[in-house]
């Protein structure tokens, strides 16, 4: 496990701005460890990217969360279709919690592990299992 690997984009995170409280490090964390026990059976990740999964995926997420709460109305509902391993929607759902998270993805196998990271880290999302035609 590279849990180095959270720390370092935690601190990055502070050192930009972005308040990280313990809670959402701990989620960080549970997230990264689901990833890395179920990406091969679920097929979430490619095996090029397990070895860089937090600098491939969770960095590239933060930082569209990390703007996306700058410029994101109190009110504004959240979507993300085609949520695969849950980029970015379990980091929308992690850092921005005040409304439900809605994410719709059309694998089963994939949905399944989303409802699982979701319940495991106590997110307020909800799971859709279908296409978005």
């Amino acid at each position: 496990m590279k849990h180095h690997d959270v720390d370092d984009l935690v601190f990055f995170l502070k050192k930009v701005g972005m308040v990280v409280t313990e809670k959402q490090r701990d989620k960080l964390f549970g997230f990264y460890d689901l990833l890395v026990f179920y990406a091969k059976r679920f097929n979430l990740v490619s095996a090029a990217d397990k070895d860089h999964l937090v600098y491939r995926h969770f960095l590239e997420s933060m930082l569209f969360v990390y703007h996306l709460r700058l410029s994101m109305e109190s009110s504004a509902r959240l979507m993300d279709l085609g949520s695969g391993g849950g980029f970015p929607g379990v980091l929308c759902a992690i850092f921005i919690d005040k409304q439900p998270l809605v994410m719709v993805e059309s694998l089963r196998k994939k949905a399944l592990f989303l409802k699982q990271a979701v319940k495991e880290l106590a997110l307020n999302a909800v799971i859709e299992h279908a296409r978005i035609e």
